[in-house]
Parts: structure tokens; C-alpha cells; sequence
């Protein structure tokens, strides 16, 4: 008593700096059923400040509270605002009942001390308001209890993993509400009989009949039904209001559900509907001697269960060696990838929206890139959009293929030649924009060279004046790279002004875009497009109503595009830089061609898509077949990572500088230094991935053989051999 006197005496004699009070109050789901709510630990705080008036008097109170939320983390609504509203507003100290309402994380819960100190706030335990945890002892004493707090929460996580694997082990349902269609009474899961039943039953017979979850979809529609029927769960429900339980949803209360792909996707996956119940997907020291019945791709632990099933057994393996069949899993595409050279240029002509990219990856491991609606991609099989969506390759094979046939037109060549006429202005307005951003450019070189040499004379017969030295000499040579391209610029501003290009200088340019295409790396073949084609607008054509299109199967996808060309960016074409950037005429300046193209597009199974002209100037012969002749597991293997270490160790041995591999690959040159490191790799382990199955050997990806590498010699082969083996008896 006589510490917690003098230490508020101490605040009283020191006072506390003027601004509001933040009180601060967390609840977990598990503490919430114990009575620990938010309001009692708010109304503690404010109890304690009205003991000490002289301390805290008529300041302002500001609560920042969490509840539901866990504290193995600090990034939580009610700290976030904390932290933002400390720059907005005085607060004088953060009020909180005891740390564990704090947190339970050691680390993150140092540096929020760490974050309020900086910011001369507080942190009072109104428990223990005797500790300043701001003094060498308050925060050892902080630092323990946050310990103390972490380890507390993960010997329950422990506890509790164990106890829900036992009762999964005994074919009890793990804790929660049950799956859509059944009830939950004393643990044991039963089916409720009526409509849900019926309906996820006829789900996998129509999906065993189709074999698509699109065609599942349209059936149930046609057939009226779009929302799964509610299932009364008398037992669950019952025990919930026994136990006081209040929905952390309200708002989706008695919601009807919507059948989408998604959801029939998941039902049908789900293989609690076959007989088994879940485990925890975590597993610990005690959980790990548990010997699941059902292992899912995903990691996901499964153990038999004796409850009635819904989908009998052997119907539901059928179903699911037909999705592994099927199956695609998403790839990542970038927002500004290089792969897709049409991308910003498409856009849908039934939807009037752009196309975005995407990109998936087959069963046999091939990835399949493709332009999709953005109707379609929000709305799913709902979406009304007649192009939906567009295999990349093709689309871009025949575009490229156009582009570069265009000096052999000679409609297109006299009218980009009659148009550049008509707009000499625009040309020079676009000539005379990038060389101010050229001499943008210039000027911060020039400062970079300035700087340099500065530096390099200051710091001269040192290590940093050898940096600066060679920091000079390369910003000497882009220097001397953008002078060129500027005069190159004026002579050709000056020749737009003098008179308009013929059409042998359009011919010219237009044949210098096939040579540069040819040429660039995939990001400098994007730019060229993008200089060049101004939009592409897709529609696809109902071919079998068109007399001259009937006789071609309803398999065939025929598509139109409109393709506008901007002539305006023809000057540009004869050197482009890796590094420029296009500058399209503004407004009413932007004279373009519109064309027109009729593309047939087959798909031709595991070997891709085949892409014809048919209109106007390609025959029937003309076929742009893809992909190459390789097969497709030999493309999978030479882009392991394994393999371009090998392909990059050569490049070096040749003089290469990584940045010249790094530009061979359209990456970075770090990204080429962590290639390299998996040189360290053991002789044994790299024969043995290269003779491993496809689908082993892509589970051993860059990250884990750059950890592999990293480790002693005897390490890496037993934790590889441990690895391998799991690999394989996944596989």
C-alpha cells in the first residue's frame, strides 16, 4: 500500500502532462463467455480515475477498445487508432485494467511501449499503478508479464489443439457451428432430413452426370432454385441460447444463402458430407503422433467418423478424382506484368468494360494466361457478358502477327500516311513531350554527376571515393545515352515540321516494329505495342447464325476485333528505349486507324489453343499453332529454379554481369543473386530433384532450396532427405 501511495504522490507532485485520458479494453472470443466484457474493464478505469481527481480531474476520456479480438498481436482496431489519433490529439496516459488486456505478445508489445514513450504518453496498469514502465525496472517487469502473458495463451492454443484432435480422433465434431445440412447434438453430427439434404444430393449427382460446377449451377437455376434452403438446427440452436451465445454477425441473421460456384465448390469438397470430421490444422508436439485418415492437398487433417453421410463414399472419391482431373489453381499476375502484352488495350464490346489479366495453372502443371471481362470476374456465372473470356496467347499470337504484316497493307499505309499529314502538330506535340521528359532526365544526371565528383575529390584514396568514382563514370554514360536520343529526337521534330512522312517512311517504321519485336525482351515488346495500338475492342460473333462461318463446329470461338492503330506513335518505333515511356496524343489532336479482324480460336485440349485469321487477308493454311514442339513437363523443368541456376552459372562463366542475366530474364539482378546462392547446394541433392517427378520436384521451390543452401553440408542432406520423403508419399 505504501508503493502505490508514494507512487501516486509522485504523479501528484510531477503531474501528469496535459491532454485526454485513452482507456484501453480487449476481450477474446473465449473471454467474453466468462463475463470479462469490454464495459466492466472500461468501467474499472473510469472508477480509478474518479478515486485520484487530483490526478485526472475533468479530462477528457477516449476509449479505444477490441473486442473479440486476440492479443497475440497489436494490430488491432482499437491500437491502430491509438496510434493514429497520438499526432491528432494530447494524450496524457493509456489506462488499461492489467497488460494481459494489453496483449500477449512480448515482441510487438515492446515496441507499442517503445511507440508511447516516444510519444510521451503513459501506459498505466491501474493493477499495478505503482510501476512506471517506463524506468529500466517497469520495463523488465513488462516485459515479463507480456512473456508470461504469451506463454499462457500458447499452452491454451496447445490444450486446445490436443482436446480438438482427440475428439476428431473419436469422430466427434471439433467445436463450432456444423457444416450447412447438419445439426449438432453432444458432439455427434446428424443430418437434417427435408430440402438441404436433398439439395447437396443432387448436387453430386448432377456434378458426377456434367462434370462441371458451372453446368451444376445453370441446372439448379432453370430448376428455380438459387438459394439453399435454411436447415433448422433444433439441438445447436437450442444449445446456443443455454449458453447466452450472441452472434458476432448479427447482420447476416436469417440471410438467405446464395448457391454460387464457390459455394457448390466447397460443398462438394467438403468431406465431412463422406463420413469424416476435421482436425485442427495445426499440429504440436502433442497432436503430432495422431495419424490422420484423410489428408487434403491444402494440409488439411481428416478422421473417419461414424455419423450418417450425405454423399455416400465411393460417390464422393469419383467426384473428387474428377475435380483433380480438372483442376486449376490460380497463378500470380501483377498489376503491370510484362507476360501480357495487350494489357490496358482490351476491351469488351458486349460489356463496354476493360479486360483484366489472369492466369492459371492446369493439372499437368502448365500455366494457362488469359484476358477476362471485369463483369465477369465480379459477377461470376451471373454476368451476362457474351466474351467472358480470352486465352492471352492466342490473342496475342494473331495481334502480334497483324502488327507486323502491316507494311503488306497497303489501305492501312495510306491511310496512317494521309493521317500523319493531317497531324504534323500531333506528332511534334508527342516529339517535343518526351524530350522534356528526356531533359528532366538530363538535369538530375547532371546533379548526380555533380554530387559524384564532389564526393570523389573529398573522399579521395578512400573506399567511399572509389564508390563515388564509379558512381560518376555511369552516370557519365547514361548522360552521354540520353544526349543521343535527344538530338535524335530534334532532327526528327525538325523533319516533322519541315514536311509529312511519305509512305515509304511509314512502310520503313512500320517494318522496323517486326525487326524490334523480334528482338526485345517481353517488357520492351509490350512498350512497343502499347505505342503503336491504341484499343482493341473484342466482341465474340454467334457463328453459327452467319452463313460464312456455319460450317465450323460450335466448339470454335469466333471473335472481332476492332483494333484502333495510333500512327501517332510511329515515330517512337525506330528506338525505343527500355526505360521510355509513351506519350499518346492529347484529345482532339489523336488522329487513329480503325481496322478489323475475324480470329477463330480452337481450343485443342492439353496442347493449347489454335489461332487462325479468316479475315481479311489471312487464308485458310495461315495457322498459328502454340505451344512450341517441347512438351510440356520439359517447359515446367527448365523453369525450375535449379535449372536457371545452371542456365545463369553459365551466363557468369561467359562475363556476364548479373544486371546484362538479370535483363535476359525480365527480373532484377538480386533476384539473379539468389539463383546463384543455390549453388551451395550438395552435388547428391541437385541429381536427385533433377530425376524427381514434376510434381515433387515443385515442391521444392526458390525460397526453400535458398534455405537449403544455406545450412552445413550434413544438415542439408538429412533435412532434405526428411523433405524428399514427405514430397513423395504426398505425391
Amino acid at each position: 500500500m505504501s508503493s502505490f501511495s508514494s507512487k501516486l504522490s509522485a504523479l501528484a507532485k510531477d503531474e501528469l502532462p496535459e491532454g485526454a485520458v485513452a482507456i484501453g479494453a480487449r476481450v477474446s472470443t473465449e473471454e467474453m463467455a466468462k463475463g470479462d466484457s469490454i464495459e466492466n474493464q472500461i468501467e474499472a478505469c473510469r472508477n480509478f480515475c474518479a478515486d485520484h481527481p487530483d490526478l485526472f480531474g475533468d479530462r477528457e476520456f477516449r476509449i479505444y477498445s477490441d473486442p473479440g479480438h486476440t492479443g497475440t498481436t497489436f494490430d488491432r482496431p482499437g491500437i491502430n487508432g491509438l496510434r493514429a489519433d497520438k499526432g491528432k490529439v494530447k494524450i496524457a496516459c493509456y489506462l488499461v485494467r492489467d497488460l494481459k488486456r494489453l496483449g500477449r505478445n512480448a515482441k510487438e508489445g515492446l515496441a507499442f511501449l517503445d511507440d508511447m514513450t516516444a510519444a510521451n504518453i503513459q501506459i498505466i496498469d491501474i493493477g499495478q499503478s505503482a510501476i512506471d514502465y517506463r524506468t529500466t525496472k517497469g520495463r523488465k517487469i513488462y516485459t515479463d508479464t507480456m512473456s508470461g502473458a504469451e506463454a499462457e495463451c500458447g499452452i491454451y492454443r496447445d490444450s486446445s489443439i490436443q482436446g480438438q484432435t482427440r475428439r476428431a480422433q473419436r469422430g466427434q465434431w471439433k467445436g463450432g457451428p456444423p457444416p450447412y445440412a447438419y445439426d449438432l447434438d453432444a458432439g455427434v453430427l446428424l443430418p437434417v432430413v427435408g430440402p438441404p439434404t436433398e439439395l447437396i444430393q443432387k448436387m453430386a449427382a448432377l456434378y458426377e452426370e456434367y462434370k462441371s460446377d458451372f453446368r451444376v449451377l445453370t441446372k439448379l437455376h432453370k430448376q428455380g432454385v438459387k438459394y439453399a434452403p435454411t436447415a433448422q438446427r433444433i439441438c445447436f440452436d437450442r444449445d446456443r441460447a443455454r449458453r447466452g451465445f450472441v452472434s458476432r454477425r448479427p447482420q447476416d441473421a436469417g440471410k438467405p444463402l446464395l448457391i454460387t460456384l464457390r459455394w457448390i465448390a466447397d460443398v462438394l469438397k467438403n468431406p465431412v458430407y463422406a463420413g469424416y470430421v476435421p482436425a485442427p490444422r495445426a499440429v504440436n508436439d502433442l497432436t503430432v503422433g495422431f495419424k490422420p485418415d484423410l489428408v487434403l492437398p491444402d494440409g488439411r487433417r481428416y478422421f473417419k467418423s461414424e455419423h450418417e453421410v450425405i454423399i455416400p463414399l465411393p460417390q464422393w472419391e469419383k467426384i473428387q478424382a474428377i475435380r483433380r482431373g480438372q483442376a486449376r489453381t490460380k497463378a500470380q499476375v501483377g498489376r503491370a506484368s510484362p507476360a501480357f502484352l495487350l494489357q490496358h488495350l482490351l476491351h469488351c464490346g458486349c460489356c463496354h468494360l476493360p479486360l483484366h489479366v489472369g492466369a492459371s495453372n492446369s493439372g499437368s502443371g502448365k500455366t494457362i494466361r488469359h484476358y477476362a471481362c471485369k463483369d465477369m470476374k465480379r459477377l461470376g456465372s451471373l454476368s451476362k457478358c457474351t466474351v467472358r473470356r480470352v486465352p492471352a496467347e492466342a490473342m496475342e499470337t494473331v495481334v502480334m502477327r497483324f502488327l507486323s504484316d502491316l507494311p503488306k497493307r497497303p489501305d492501312i499505309v495510306q491511310e496512317i500516311t494521309a493521317l500523319a499529314s493531317e497531324n504534323r502538330a500531333g506528332l511534334t506535340q508527342n516529339l517535343s513531350d518526351r524530350l522534356a521528359l528526356l531533359e528532366k532526365e538530363r538535369a538530375a544526371l547532371e546533379r548526380t554527376k555533380k554530387k559524384a565528383l564532389e564526393r570523389m575529390l573529398e573522399f579521395t584514396g578512400k573506399k567511399i571515393g572509389a564508390e563515388m568514382e564509379q558512381c560518376y563514370i555511369e552516370a557519365q554514360a547514361k548522360l552521354d545515352t540520353v544526349m543521343l536520343e535527344m538530338d535524335d529526337l530534334r532532327r526528327k521534330r525538325e523533319a516533322a515540321h519541315a514536311a509529312a512522312p511519305s509512305a515509304q517512311v511509314v512502310v520503313s517504321a512500320l517494318s522496323d516494329f517486326g525487326k524490334l519485336a523480334a528482338q526485345l525482351p517481353a517488357s520492351g515488346r509490350k512498350e512497343l505495342v502499347q505505342l503503336l495500338v491504341a484499343e482493341i475492342v473484342v466482341h465474340r460473333l454467334k457463328h453459327r447464325s452467319l452463313p460464312q462461318f456455319k460450317h465450323l463446329p460450335a466448339s470454335v470461338s469466333i471473335l472481332k476485333l476492332d483494333i484502333t492503330l495510333n500512327p501517332c506513335g510511329l515515330h517512337l518505333v525506330s528506338s525505343p528505349s527500355k526505360g521510355s515511356t509513351a506519350v499518346k496524343t492529347k484529345g482532339s489532336q489523336s488522329k487513329l486507324v480503325p481496322t478489323t479482324l475475324i480470329v477463330e480460336i480452337r481450343q485443342l485440349g492439353s496442347k493449347g489453343n489454335v489461332a487462325r485469321l479468316l479475315e481479311p487477308f489471312a487464308t485458310e493454311a495461315e495457322v498459328y499453332a502454340f505451344p512450341k514442339e517441347t512438351s510440356v513437363e520439359e517447359v515446367a523443368r527448365h523453369q525450375h529454379p535449379l535449372w536457371r541456376m545452371e542456365a545463369m552459372v553459365g551466363m557468369r562463366a561467359k562475363g556476364m554481369l548479373k544486371k546484362e542475366i538479370a535483363a535476359k530474364f525480365d527480373k532484377t539482378a538480386p533476384w539473379v543473386t539468389y539463383h546463384l546462392r543455390l549453388r551451395a547446394l550438395q552435388p547428391g541433392i541437385q541429381q536427385k530433384l533433377k530425376s524427381a517427378p514434376l510434381s515433387v520436384l515443385g515442391q521444392f521451390g526458390l525460397v526453400c532450396l535458398m534455405k537449403l543452401a544455406a545450412m552445413e553440408p550434413k544438415l542439408q542432406e538429412t533435412t532434405f532427405d526428411e523433405a524428399f520423403r514427405k514430397a513423395l508419399h504426398t505425391d
